[in-house]
Parts: C-alpha cells; sequence; structure tokens
C-alpha cells in the first residue's frame, strides 16, 4: 500500500471513527503499516500507536507523519467547518477595522474570523483587498464573513471621512516607533482600526487621515507580526477596554 493509499485510509478512519468499523480499519491499517517498507514514516513505529484501544487525538498522530512525509499541509478552513445554522447574535462593541490593500486573500478571512470572534461591529475592505465573494476568503473565514457586517470602498479615504463625521476615531495600526503603544493607550469609542498591506503597510495619504497612529511593542528582532496576528492582539486589547471602563 502506498502512502497516499495510507492516507486515504487514515482520513477515512478519521471520518468514521464512530462509527462500528474502526476496529476492523484499525487492524487493516495496522496490518499495511508493518507491511510498509517507506522509512520516510518509520511505519513499524506508526504501527505500534495503533492498538484497537488508541483514541482519536493519538491516531491523528499518524496522519499527521503520513502528511509530512507526502508534503501536505493543512489549514484551519480544512481542520474546521463553519456552522450551517444561524448563530446567536454577536455581543459587539462599538468598533471597526478597515482594511487597505489586503493582499492576501487567506488573511482577510482569518480577519474576519477575529473581527468575530472580539465582537467588532463592521470590517470596511479597501482598494484591491478581497472581498468574501472570494472563495480563499469565505474558506477562510468559516462563516465570520457572514456574521460581521462588511462594505468595500474603493478608496478608504472617504469611508475614514464619513466615520469621523459621525464621531469615530480613527486608529492607524503600524510599527513606528513614535506610535502610541497598545497597552498603555487609551482607545476612544465608537472607533476603527486602520491596517494596510502586508508589506508596504498604511499608505501616507490613508495614514494622515487617523487620529493616532499606534504600535504593538515588541521585544523580538523582526519587530513585525502577520497581520492577522496583530490584529487580534489589537481587538483583544479594545474588547478589554470597552468591558472594563
Amino acid at each position: 500500500m502506498t502512502l497516499v493509499e495510507l492516507h486515504k485510509l487514515c482520513l477515512e478512519l478519521e471520518e468514521s471513527w464512530q462509527e462500528g468499523t474502526r476496529l476492523q480499519r484499525l487492524q487493516q491499517l495496522r496490518a499495511a503499516l508493518e507491511a510498509c517498507t517507506d522509512q520516510r514514516i518509520a511505519p513499524k513505529k506508526l504501527a505500534g500507536i495503533i492498538a484497537d484501544t488508541v483514541d482519536l487525538p493519538q491516531f491523528v498522530a499518524v496522519t499527521i507523519a503520513i502528511e509530512r512525509a507526502l508534503g501536505i499541509t493543512t489549514s484551519d478552513a480544512e481542520l474546521l467547518h463553519a456552522p450551517d445554522s444561524p448563530q446567536p447574535k454577536a455581543d459587539t462593541i462599538p468598533a471597526g477595522v478597515m482594511l487597505e490593500n489586503i493582499r492576501s486573500a487567506f488573511n482577510v478571512g482569518s480577519l474576519f474570523r477575529s473581527a468575530d470572534a472580539f465582537g467588532l461591529e463592521r470590517v470596511t475592505l479597501g482598494g484591491y483587498t478581497a472581498t468574501p465573494e472570494h472563495p480563499s476568503v469565505s474558506r477562510t473565514a468559516l462563516g465570520a464573513d457572514r456574521g460581521v457586517p462588511w462594505s468595500h470602498a474603493a478608496r478608504l479615504e472617504t469611508s475614514v471621512q464619513e466615520f469621523q463625521d459621525k464621531g469615530h476615531k480613527i486608529y492607524a495600526l503600524e510599527t513606528d516607533p513614535q506610535a502610541e503603544k497598545v497597552g498603555e493607550f487609551s482607545f476612544q469609542f465608537p472607533c476603527h482600526i486602520v491596517l494596510g498591506n502586508e508589506r508596504h503597510g498604511i499608505s501616507k495619504s490613508l495614514l494622515e487621515t487617523a487620529d493616532t497612529t499606534i504600535a504593538i511593542p515588541m521585544a523580538g528582532h523582526k519587530q513585525s507580526l502577520n497581520v492577522g496576528a496583530a490584529a487580534a492582539i489589537v481587538f483583544f486589547e479594545l474588547r478589554r477596554q470597552w468591558c472594563t471602563n
């Protein structure tokens, strides 16, 4: 049995774990591993994991070993499933996020998940930032794009002005050493966080419209974070301040 066939059998086992055929399938897989000669996966060691009493988290170690030997990578979108049923209304805070020219559609989907998780009211997409119609956005967002209202603008400067006219504060997240430090800075609500391109950051024209530039204090050599990770830190701080003040 090839590694591809072994991997297929592992996936079928995971999907049917609660069914009555599990023991039979485990025995089939154990025999196949004992007969396998591909040392990339240390087949004898993997066969030793597969006892009749193995639980699903332990078994997944076998699948992962085979996936890595095959060069298969997985994402949250493949491991998790978006709920089909309507979800309860989120406990929102008076804050939103504006995304200017985010290149990766996967990052956009991740940002929707974070916006949903921390209760942001709105996502405003600008420039060539992918919208939820893009399959990579919807796949990565896992349904969050259906729960968080969003809109798209060719230029976010116009959207910023509209929100400022309504009394919203605009905070631009950048790696500026002179910026206010997240964790020490007190946000005013309602507000919006502006995030820029993964490589080039926020455009100068948009940065100039912001009320305040903020930055995440960092101690490492790179002094940068993935835009999704950086956003989650700020969103958490927004929610913490709103809920405690």
